[in-house]
């Protein structure tokens, strides 16, 4: 297998991955997450090491040009497409851990409404 050819296999093995994460993201398994984003640090590398083999003027670099500006293309598109679903996810669990935070701040506001120290009535139930 000549290096376009392999260049091209390694950068299908990261489309793959990319979109186990897509799905593992939906799915809200950070553990699968962190586990693919590994394994696609680790498929860089070989991608960077098979790039610097490949000749742009060899027939066979050539004849695999546009086929890996397209993988390119696609693989850049449903990165930049997890990394969007990511911020959204991010968003809302900043929006929902901010109620959160006010309800336990209204809630100790309350707490306090109703009497200080260790005889109030909000800890006699505890």
């Amino acid at each position: 297998m000549n290096a376009a050819t392999e260049l091209l296999d390694l950068y299908g093995r990261w489309l793959e991955l990319t979109e186990s994460e897509a799905r593992a993201i939906r799915a809200a398994s950070w553990s699968a997450v962190t586990e693919l984003q590994a394994q696609k640090a680790g498929l860089q590398k070989l991608v960077e090491a098979c790039s610097r083999r490949v000749s742009p003027l060899a027939d066979s670099g050539r004849a695999c040009a546009a086929e890996l500006q397209r993988v390119i293309r696609d693989l850049v598109r449903r990165e930049e497409e997890n990394s969007a679903f990511l911020a959204q996810q991010l968003e809302a669990h900043r929006s929902e851990r901010a109620v959160l935070e006010q309800s336990g701040l209204n809630l100790r506001r309350l707490r306090c409404s109703y009497g200080q120290g260790q005889n109030s009535t909000w800890q006699s139930y505890s």
